[in-house]
């Protein structure tokens, strides 16, 4: 988000939260929310977006994902519909073919959540990465610092989510200190 004149993090996590939802209201595949929002993300890299236009943004990063993943996508005019008919069709239309172009239509890339799925079948981690408890530290910190600073407020749809039943309410967890994820790293660490 450092290469954006208009736009913050806080933006985009208001962007996330919504398309979260929007996920939720189309029953659209996790595979398909989570390479929307990395097509975003690399997009965003790679050029400038106006604030106004950060929505339709989302919406079209959505429509390509959900062309990609999805058996039976939304069509072009479900996802303006989503957006309050705020944008005309040739607008989204338009981004979805600069999208594509600017990254080189280069959309079958791995997002988290396929490998997430496919290692939690894995009884130990360590032994099918390679991976050593140590040189995940770094990475556990930086994810439990996010947890304890990000305000609920901006991520209401993500918390929500994440607070169902389905998803064994893991949102409700409360986040560590970070003294107590320390204990708990040096006690890994060292047994």
């Amino acid at each position: 988000m450092d290469e954006q004149m208009e736009l913050t993090s806080d933006m985009r996590a208001i962007l996330v939260d919504w398309m979260v939802e929007v996920q939720a209201n189309f029953r659209m595949s996790h595979e398909t929310l989570y390479l929307a929002v990395k097509l975003m993300d690399r997009y965003l890299m790679k050029a400038q977006c106006e604030k106004n236009h950060l929505q339709l943004l989302g919406s079209t990063a959505y429509m390509i994902a959900a062309k990609f993943e999805e058996s039976y996508p939304p069509s072009l005019t479900e996802f303006l519909y989503i957006c309050e008919d705020l944008y005309p069709k040739s607008e989204m239309v338009s981004l979805e073919r600069n999208i594509l172009k600017t990254l080189n239509f280069d959309i079958n890339i791995p997002i988290a959540y396929h490998f997430l799925r496919r290692y939690a079948s894995v009884p130990s981690l360590e032994y099918s990465t390679g991976y050593q408890l140590a040189e995940l530290h770094i990475l556990v910190r930086k994810l439990n610092h996010l947890l304890n600073f990000r305000s609920r407020t901006v991520l209401k749809n993500v918390f929500e989510k994440y607070s169902e039943e389905t998803y064994f309410e893991v949102a409700k967890i409360p986040p560590l200190s970070m003294k107590d994820l320390e204990d708990l790293l040096n006690c890994a660490l060292f047994s």
